[in-house]
């Protein structure tokens, strides 16, 4: 039995203001309860759930180089110059592209484009690209979703005679590149409500922009704001600001938009007809369907879905990409059971280790030695990492070896562990690379293996990453018993749509929950809850198949799901955490020990004199007997022996005390010996296992069973949230099993004064 080892996170409650918001909006406590955590404040509680009633600011006011750009543009239209789009492979880039794209040629515009190869050039507008370029006769070069530090490409193409429009929502470089056009929302104020849009909303208001010059906007308002919700969305940006204002105005018309290439991937996606108004649809559905072909395909599939005006060419390219989808998906699950078979299957201790650093060679070669596996495909391995995360809790580092001894990473942090701080340790490793704080990716020659290895867990050590960060974070607005779960509060919940990135899905707990029933469902569970008020809801927890069966009862962390099955809704809930809960305990007992009746003198087993005097007591781990022949017992004390070999320490001093006191040796013989010891992962799910078996637990006995001390037992036990109150405190599960390491290190001249002898 598993157990989903994590850590809660609660909002504080914030009582008067969460009272002020229900009763001024006459909504739910746990709705005002979930607009406090969001940062919203009683005068924006109003507009943030209404944000159809929020006006738009405009974005030439707020951009100052936007009417430059148009003008620039508008010249190039009406001149007849030909425009040329540098995409990018990912969502962001190919749904940027295919906007302004629809733009020009609907301006009457000469446009086509070009977007790098993700396998032998990266991210981002190169030399080749402009070279290639100049000589087909551009004169205009528009990046999307790049662009901002290309200094190099940028300066070629202005010595050549072009004119560059970079359009980017990147971080701004120390220097920019050599041109005057430049849209970038982070060169705007951080009060700009522009300021968390994504490159698809840079093109979204260039074009727009654009449309209004031409006297266009009508015609072309609603298909740029159906290409600015889908990649806003898939792309992860934050729904706040104008984000938030346009994804839900976008949403509304998304099911009818005109973009024939969004219905047929519609068709495809969503053959159940499920409601295209949520986040969730674009983000779960068409998301991952275009995403796969800029990770595994051709992007230029997803730019003349987009673009195309021709149904029958739209549907044969979202079958494409729908094919290509099951692939990329195929591809993650191998991946991803390659990476887990390998952790678990070594035993690697991920707590410890603080990094997971995984590279296809080395995990298929230990899977299987006798034949060489297929290399983990780069374009993937970023999702996997992201879901090793989510397993292990720790920062993961997942490389592919390509040609030339070359590994290719894929990085997903943890809060605690600065992925873009981490990649500056390797500049001087490293061949190319970057990111921000939460992910990243870089080349590495493969020599430099084992030195990224070291830096990365000194690194994480020096930031102070603890043995308690490495597991996965749940965060939690409200507590919410389950007999106060209806339609009507899931219906005010729905006001704080779109939720994503900036703008979370409530989450909420209850306390003390029976699981009634639970099955496997493929990877997750189906499972029915049910409270001490005997109300029940029907739960689902994915890709939590691993963990069957959970215990029970438990507190749970959950959202709330309107679940849509052959034109059926009900309201069900999605465990999103789980951890013992604090309505019952175990109880613990640990006896006192007795007085020893002898003094004794303490031996350096190594160095002792041969043979030993029996009779004698031979106790610890994986002790020999087979060396120790004679008048010799092993491990539980029988009677008084002249003397007593410690081949390994017991788990603690409360144990030698005991040891000492039935044994009453007059020889004590120390070995160097440490015992292997479970690491706190496995650890503690044994502990759940056990606590859940026996409502008495014998902390001596169990301390015994797995070679670790109480202390670390009470440390553990604490961190699942039962509070062990009626003992001592204790630290932190890492800082009891250092203390445990360094006593199982003891040598006898420094346990001898912590006894106290009786002659």
């Amino acid at each position: 039995m598993g157990f989903p080892r994590q850590r809660w996170q609660m909002f504080p409650p914030s009582g008067d203001v969460t009272l002020a918001i229900a009763r001024e909006l006459a909504v739910p406590l746990p709705l005002a309860q979930v607009l406090v955590n969001r940062g919203v404040t009683l005068s924006g509680a109003r507009a943030f759930l209404q944000p159809e009633t929020v006006p738009i600011p405009a974005a030439v006011a707020e951009f100052p180089g936007l009417a430059a750009c148009i003008d620039r543009l508008a010249a190039a239209l009406n001149g007849g110059e030909a425009i040329a789009i540098c995409g990018d492979y990912d969502v962001d880039g190919m749904t940027s592209t295919a906007l302004l794209l629809r733009t020009f040629w609907q301006l009457g515009g000469r446009a086509s484009y070009e977007i790098p190869s993700r396998m032998t050039e990266g991210y981002g507008i190169n030399e080749r690209i402009v070279s290639d370029l100049h000589a087909r006769g551009v004169g205009v070069i528009v990046t999307v979703d790049n662009g901002i530090a290309a200094i190099a490409p940028i300066a070629l193409a202005v010595s050549l005679g072009m004119t560059v429009v970079v359009t980017d929502h990147h971080d701004v470089p120390a220097e920019l590149p050599p041109t005057p056009y430049i849209l970038n929302p982070k060169l705007l104020p951080p009060t700009s409500p522009y300021g968390a849009i994504a490159g698809v909303g840079v093109a979204y208001v260039l074009g727009l922009g654009l449309a209004e010059r031409f006297g266009m906007a009508d015609a072309l308002a609603q298909p740029l704001l159906d290409l600015f919700t889908l990649g806003t969305i898939a792309d992860l940006a934050s729904l706040t600001g104008i984000n938030r204002v346009l994804v839900q105005r976008g949403l509304q018309g998304l099911s009818r938009s005109p973009i024939v290439g969004i219905q047929a991937l519609m068709a495809v996606a969503c053959p159940d007809a499920i409601a295209t108004d949520k986040p969730e649809t674009v983000g779960f559905r068409l998301g991952p369907r275009i995403n796969a072909i800029g990770r595994i395909g051709d992007p230029q599939t997803v730019i003349e879905l987009l673009t195309t005006a021709d149904r029958a060419i739209a549907d044969h390219l979202a079958q494409t990409c729908e094919q290509v989808n099951r692939h990329r998906q195929a591809l993650c699950q191998r991946i991803e059971s390659e990476a887990i078979a390998y952790v678990d299957g070594v035993g690697l201790d991920v707590v410890t280790a603080r990094v997971l650093i995984l590279v296809d060679r080395e995990v298929q070669a230990w899977l299987n030695p006798d034949r060489e596996g297929e290399s983990w495909h780069h374009g993937v391995i970023g999702i996997v990492a992201a879901r090793l995360v989510e397993r292990y809790g720790a920062p993961v580092f997942l490389g592919s070896l390509e040609q030339g001894d070359r590994l290719r990473f894929s990085v997903r942090g943890i809060p605690e562990f600065h992925v873009f701080e981490s990649l500056e340790i390797l500049k001087d490793l490293r061949t190319s690379g970057g990111g921000h704080r939460a992910a990243g990716g870089f080349t590495l020659p493969l020599c430099h293996l084992e030195e990224t290895r070291s830096r990365l867990k000194r690194f994480a050590l020096e930031q102070q990453v603890a043995a308690e960060h490495i597991c996965p974070l749940v965060t939690v607005d409200a507590q919410l018993p389950l007999a106060e779960i209806s339609p009507l509060l899931w219906q005010h919940l729905e006001r704080l749509q779109p939720c994503g990135m900036g703008n979370a899905e409530p989450v909420f707990w209850a306390e003390n929950v029976t699981v009634r029933s639970q099955q496997q469902r493929k990877q997750s569970l189906s499972l029915e809850l049910v409270d001490d008020q005997g109300t029940q809801w029907r739960a689902v927890a994915w890709r939590w198949a691993h963990f069957l069966p959970l215990p029970s009862p438990l507190d749970v962390a959950y959202k709330l799901r309107m679940n849509e099955w052959q034109q059926r809704r009900t309201l069900e809930l999605e465990l999103v955490g789980v951890r013992l809960t604090r309505a019952w305990q175990p109880t613990l007992t640990l006896p006192r020990a007795p007085q020893s009746g002898r003094s004794a003198q303490w031996y350096d087993l190594q160095q002792a004199a041969r043979p030993l005097p029996r009779p004698l007591l031979l106790y610890g781990q994986d002790r020999p007997a087979e060396k120790f022949p004679g008048d010799v017992d092993c491990d539980r004390p029988r009677r008084h022996y002249h003397g007593l070999v410690l081949w390994t320490l017991p788990p603690s001093l409360e144990h030698l005390r005991w040891l000492l006191a039935i044994a009453q040796p007059q020889a004590i013989y120390l070995g160097r010996h440490v015992p292997a010891i479970p690491a706190i992962v496995p650890l503690t799910e044994h502990l759940i296992r056990d606590c859940y078996m026996e409502a008495s637990l014998p902390l001596l006995e169990l301390s015994q069973k797995y070679w670790v001390s109480p202390r670390v037992i009470l440390a553990c036990l604490r961190s699942l949230g039962l509070p062990c109150a009626d003992y001592p405190p204790t630290g932190t599960p890492g800082a009891e099993w250092a203390a445990m390491e360094a006593w199982y290190r003891s040598a006898a001249a420094e346990l001898a004064p912590q006894l106290s002898f009786h002659d």
